[in-house]
């Protein structure tokens, strides 16, 4: 009886740990998606994040500040959620073989260039709205 009790307990605190992460997960996209950020979109950002270890939080305040969450954004040269120009096009690993309007060919170019030099290369800032 004690055995069974103490496996007993044990898959319920399993479970239990697993029903928490899965409402971060819930939680994290219901946020997401008020601020009018696709899924894919969002798991780009989170995509990025895992692969370069820049924080999530920035990624999307910077493409929030940029393109409003939207890949296909434009202004001239700059394109996609954020707003990447031709030099970061021509020195990407990313591009051409990715579309610059991929959520995930963005994303990851930009966060490979964030964990190299930082957001010194955008207007806006991951801490305001803008960095001047």
């Amino acid at each position: 009886l004690r055995v069974q009790l103490v496996a007993e307990r044990a898959a319920h605190a399993a479970e239990r740990r697993r029903l928490a992460s899965r409402a971060r997960e819930l939680s994290r996209r219901n946020r997401d998606l008020r601020r009018g950020v696709r899924p894919s979109v969002a798991e780009a950002y989170t995509l990025a994040a895992i692969t370069y270890g820049v924080p999530r939080a920035e990624l999307v305040r910077v493409a929030a500040c940029e393109s409003t969450h939207n890949p296909h954004a434009r202004n001239g040269q700059f394109l996609g959620l954020f707003q990447l120009g031709d030099g970061f096009r021509v020195r990407s690993p990313y591009f051409p073989a990715l579309s610059p309007w991929s959520p995930y060919a963005n994303a990851l170019a930009a966060a490979r260039v964030v964990a190299r030099a930082g957001w010194s290369e955008w207007e806006c800032s991951p801490r305001g709205p803008f960095r001047r």
